[in-house]
């Protein structure tokens, strides 16, 4: 072989992107290249006759590597033999790799290619779907290897056993060698495509290449939608200058594909995570309803009450009137007649006497101060009906904490009174950013359960205080208690200690949610028969003025 061709294959050696080795009878690594010390990290002063191919092979396949390399020694074809393994470089770093092995025809040595397959592994334990699709393409690359014909020389049969095209240009574009994998893809053999030039074939597969110097880039084939990543590399010859190229290509369909599988299925993610969204809206804002329903009755009877007395003190301004419209009609007549008798100013004052007209006048004012301040509750708990009802604006608001508690108080009021002394011992604290509704429904929550904890009477305690960062509530009670074995059930949802019908086991799990999505925190402590206290930590505007 002459010196050009020594070069020639000297230079495929040291430049293909797969780790290649030639080993001596008793697996010792006679030569290396570059990729291989890339691979394992180890130079080739330090592996070339110093160490064996089981050196880089893990514990468990060293038998089996041993083995397979051992009869390929021995076979008598020189068809080569392709196996998977686990290998370690220096650091101890496994990886999965493909290994090529050939005898060389007349020598004990033989040649193996070492491809890094982890990221395929590591794809096929993401994607189980692809694993049959990835199994499918190793069978094929088997039967690849399996049908290439005697190769003459060692760097012949090193190209070959690569599965990427690989293709040494002249400088005239010109096709000077090449592997199998490219001759089965362009569908000539070798003495075909010697001599011819490289971009005619890429343009019969619509292929557009120029060749430039070094280069990278995708392409698609349009006849059978594979992606090939196609890469460049000027070819130095023994004088130093460039005299050709080296055109490598992968194909890289199934990465595609498998990155399109992924893009659609986080776009599935993105419109479940919506979805779960909305429902999730819908079942707070129907649970708001459901709790509302069971406090119907008690605001329907807040509102009865101050209702009452306004018709009662309207009825009786009714009499009022019709006895001042007595008197004021006498005393019409007789001024009209001008019978300003002491007869006529006698029976004024005994009508006027008859009618109670001075109470009445000192009795006005009292009834339409009340019936004034009982409109106003009403007014009060309607509003506040009309405001915990109403779905919040997906925008948040500052919103004073303890103007919350008071507003939803007012609307579970009748629900505890009649059970509970309500304590209150707010501090100041600074404004909170919310969804004010849906803070209220939190406290509806822990204080319609606080309520129904508690069998007779006892006491129910809300504070609010603040810490740097924060503002805290609490919600005390004297019930019942929780078991300790709910304690960590508590929010889940659908979770419930209530009788069937009582309860729908969302309103803590609910409660939960809403307080994670203010950026805050709840807890719970409980002794059973002593009572349990919700605490809550919600984070405080740092500086309100930036959000006016």
């Amino acid at each position: 072989m002459n010196s050009t061709g020594n070069e020639l294959y000297r230079v495929i050696f040291e430049t293909t992107n797969s780790a290649l080795a030639v080993l001596e009878d008793d697996l010792t690594l006679a030569l290396v290249n570059p990729e291989f010390e890339t691979l394992f990290g180890v130079p080739k002063a330090q592996t070339e006759g110093r160490r064996k191919l089981l050196d880089f092979v893990a514990d468990i396949d060293r038998p089996r590597v041993a083995e397979y390399q051992q009869a390929c020694l021995a076979g008598e074809g020189l068809a080569p033999q392709t196996y998977e393994a686990q290998m370690q470089d220096i650091a101890g770093n496994v990886r999965h790799v493909l290994i090529s092995a050939a005898r060389i025809d007349g020598a004990s040595r033989s040649v193996i290619s070492i491809s890094d397959i982890s990221g395929r592994k590591d794809v096929e334990t993401r994607l189980a779907k692809s694993q049959v699709q990835l199994f499918q393409q190793h069978d094929k690359l088997n039967r690849l290897f399996q049908q290439v014909a005697a190769i003459k020389n060692e760097a012949e049969r090193t190209m070959d056993c690569i599965g990427d095209w690989l293709v040494l240009l002249d400088d005239a574009g010109r096709i000077r060698r090449c592997n199998n994998a490219f001759r089965e893809f362009i569908g000539r053999d070798f003495q075909e495509l010697k001599g011819s030039p490289l971009a005619d074939h890429l343009a019969e597969l619509q292929i557009g290449l120029r060749l430039e110097g070094s280069q990278s880039l995708e392409v698609c084939h349009e006849v059978n939608g594979r992606w090939l990543a196609l890469d460049t590399y000027p070819f130095i010859d023994e004088k130093g200058q460039v005299n050709g190229a080296v055109l490598t290509a992968r194909d890289i369909t199934e990465t595609k594909q498998i990155n399109n599988q992924l893009h659609e299925a986080n776009q599935e993610l993105e419109n479940a995570y919506a979805e779960l969204q909305a429902t999730q809206s819908r079942v707070v804002q129907q649970e708001k309803l459901a709790t509302i329903g069971q406090l119907a009755a008690g605001i329907a009877h807040e509102i009865n009450n101050p209702m009452g007395f306004i018709t009662s003190n309207l009825t009786t301004l009714q009499k009022y009137v019709e006895r001042l419209t007595q008197v004021l009609k006498a005393q019409h007549s007789v001024i009209r007649e001008n019978q300003v008798t002491a007869e006529s100013r006698q029976m004024l004052e005994e009508l006027e006497s008859s009618s109670k007209l001075g109470f009445i006048l000192e009795d006005v004012p009292a009834l339409l101060e009340e019936s004034l301040e009982g409109a106003s509750r009403v007014a009060k708990i309607v509003q506040d009906f009309r405001t915990f009802s109403r779905v919040d604006s997906a925008e948040k608001t500052l919103a004073d904490i303890n103007h919350c508690l008071d507003s939803t108080i007012n609307m579970v009021w009748n629900e505890l009174k009649f059970k509970a002394e309500l304590v209150k011992e707010y501090g100041e604290v600074s404004p909170v950013l919310c969804h004010p509704n849906r803070l209220n429904q939190v406290f509806m929550n822990l204080l319609v359960n606080a309520g129904q904890a508690i069998e007779r009477k006892g006491t129910i305690r809300i504070r609010t205080w603040q810490e740097p960062g924060e503002v805290l509530v609490s919600v005390a009670d004297t019930g019942c208690g929780i078991p300790p074995e709910n304690l960590d059930r508590l929010f889940e949802p659908f979770f419930t200690t209530k009788e069937a019908g009582k309860g729908t086991g969302l309103g803590l799990s609910i409660t939960c949610d809403i307080i994670k999505d203010h950026g805050g925190e709840i807890t719970v402590a409980s002794q059973p028969g002593e009572g349990t206290t919700f605490t809550i930590r919600l984070p405080v505007v740092q500086n309100p003025h930036q959000l006016a």
